[in-house]
């Protein structure tokens, strides 16, 4: 006898896998000098780097696990709230480079990508 509910965990499991990946991959390699050096006082880089966050998402999740609609929804769910993180994140984070506070800049990259990794999880599981 199969155990389906195995089956179902781990095909979930190896998808948030990916997710964290991809996550990592656009939040980091994917976001440029420029990105990372404007998007804090400027929107339209801001707005870039989120849209270029978010196209990766988007066809890993059209491509291999779900409808156009869930994964244009999930898409949505994730770039917006990137925006929004970003939106605050990346000003606190400047500031904190400038005078010099290390130990609080790292905190807040870190409570920044919890946050991001969440929202993921989260749409993840109302998605799916």
């Amino acid at each position: 006898m199969v155990d389906t509910n195995r089956g179902k965990e781990m095909k979930y499991f190896t998808i948030l896998i990916f997710l964290i990946w991809i996550h990592f991959m656009s939040d980091f390699i994917l976001q440029s000098d420029s990105m990372a050096k404007n998007k804090s006082s400027k929107l339209l880089w801001l707005s870039f780097h989120c849209l270029i966050y978010s196209i990766p998402f988007f066809i890993f999740c059209f491509s291999f696990y779900t409808t156009f609609r869930s994964a244009f929804i999930f898409t949505f769910i994730i770039g917006i709230s990137h925006f929004l993180i970003d939106l605050v994140t990346s000003k606190v984070n400047e500031k904190l480079y400038k005078n010099n506070k290390r130990y609080w800049l790292f905190v807040d990259i870190g409570f920044d990508q919890a946050l991001h990794l969440t929202i993921i999880f989260l749409a993840f599981k109302y998605i799916y």
